[in-house]
C-alpha cells in the first residue's frame, strides 16, 4: 500500500482495485423499423383527411457484464401507432375577406423498453455507501398521447387558438431507495409505477384594432396538470401539481418611429400530496411593465423596458418579495 497522498505505481495499480468492481462489459444492439404512411381524403375535402403512420419495430440486444451470472439477450417486436385527423373550412366568397377554421386531433401509442442493464442481477457497490441493484421483473413502459388543435383566422388578421394534450404512461420506471441507518448505506433498485400523467390546455388570441390597425391586444391563458408517481423513502409518492398562467399585452405602433408594449403575466401554482412531510404549495408570480422601442433613423434602434416582479406564497420568505428591473 503506497503512503497516503502518493499515487500507485504503473505496475501496482491493480492491487489498489477491488476485483468485484473491475468488470468487462460488452453491449450490442441493432434496430429495424418498417413504417407505412397512409392517407385517406385530401386537404380541401369537406370531410377533412385522416393520416395513419403505423410502424413495426424490431430491436435485438445483447448485454454481457462479467458481474452477472448470465448474459442479457432479448428481441423486442413492438408496434408504434400514430393517427392524425385534420379538417379545414373557409367562410366568405371574397378573397382576402374569408374566415378560416381548422381543427386537428391526434393519437399516438408506443412501448418504451427498459434498458437491458436494469434487468440483470447486478450489484454495483463501487461506492460502498450507494449500492445499485438490478430488477429482472421490470416491465416495459407503454405511453399514450392525445392532442387537439382548434384555430380560427379572421380577415382582420385576428385569431383564436386552442391547444390540448394529454399524456399517460403505464409501467413507468422509478428508482426506489432504502436506507440502512445502522450502516449509512443507500440501496437503489428500479421498480415499475403506474399513474404518471399530465394534461396541458392553452388558449391564445390576438385582436388588432384602431386606425390602420396600429394597436393589438394579445392574450394567452394556459393550464397544466401533472400527476407524478415516484418512490421516496421506500413508499409510493403521488404529487399533484397544477399551474395556471395568464399573459396579456397591448402593443401600439406610432408610425415608423416608436412601438410601445404594455405587458403583464400572472402565474399561480398549487401542488399537493398525501406524502408525509410534504408541504402544500400555493404560490403567485406576477410581472408587469412597459417596453419601448425607438427607431429615429434607419440605422438606429433604441430599446428600453421597466418591469416589476412580485412573488408570494413561498416557504422561503426571502422569495416573497417585489423587485424592479430597468
Amino acid at each position: 500500500m503506497p503512503p497516503l497522498g502518493a499515487l500507485p505505481s504503473v505496475t501496482g495499480w491493480k492491487e489498489q482495485c477491488r476485483d468485484a468492481n473491475s468488470y468487462y462489459l460488452d453491449r450490442n444492439e441493432n434496430f429495424h423499423e418498417l413504417k407505412v404512411h397512409l392517407r385517406l381524403g385530401q386537404g380541401k375535402s369537406k370531410w377533412g383527411y385522416l393520416q395513419a403512420e403505423p410502424a413495426l419495430n424490431v430491436r435485438n440486444e445483447r448485454y454481457a457484464d462479467s458481474r452477472a451470472d448470465e448474459r442479457g439477450q432479448r428481441r423486442l417486436t413492438t408496434l408504434r401507432q400514430l393517427y392524425n385527423y385534420n379538417w379545414m373550412k373557409s367562410f366568405g366568397a371574397e378573397e382576402g375577406k374569408r374566415t378560416q377554421i381548422d381543427f386537428s386531433v391526434g393519437y399516438s401509442a408506443e412501448y418504451h423498453p427498459v434498458a437491458l442493464n436494469y434487468l440483470l442481477d447486478i450489484r454495483d457497490d463501487s461506492n460502498p455507501l450507494s449500492v445499485s441493484l438490478g430488477n429482472k421483473d421490470l416491465r416495459n413502459a407503454f405511453r399514450r398521447n392525445v392532442t387537439g388543435d382548434f384555430n380560427v383566422y379572421f380577415p382582420s388578421t385576428a385569431g383564436l387558438h386552442l391547444n390540448f394534450s394529454h399524456h399517460t404512461t403505464q409501467d413507468d420506471m422509478a428508482i426506489g431507495c432504502t436506507y440502512d441507518s445502522r450502516t449509512g448505506v443507500y440501496t437503489y433498485k428500479p421498480q415499475n409505477v403506474d399513474g404518471n400523467r399530465n394534461t396541458y390546455l392553452n388558449f391564445r388570441f390576438n385582436v388588432p384594432f384602431g386606425k390602420d390597425r396600429n394597436h393589438r391586444l394579445d392574450g394567452v391563458t394556459s393550464w397544466s396538470g401533472i400527476h407524478s408517481v415516484d418512490i421516496i423513502d421506500e413508499a409510493l409518492s403521488v404529487v399533484n401539481n397544477q399551474v395556471v398562467t395568464q399573459q396579456l399585452s397591448l402593443t401600439s405602433r406610432f408610425g415608423k418611429v416608436a412601438v410601445l408594449t404594455l405587458g403583464a403575466t400572472a402565474r399561480r401554482q398549487y401542488a399537493s400530496s398525501e406524502r408525509a412531510n410534504f408541504r402544500t404549495r400555493r404560490t403567485w408570480d406576477l410581472s408587469y411593465g412597459p417596453n419601448l422601442q425607438l427607431n429615429p433613423a434607419s440605422d438606429v434602434n433604441i430599446s428600453t423596458d421597466f418591469k416589476v416582479f412580485q412573488r408570494r406564497g413561498y416557504d422561503d420568505r426571502s422569495m416573497n418579495n417585489t423587485e424592479w428591473v430597468w
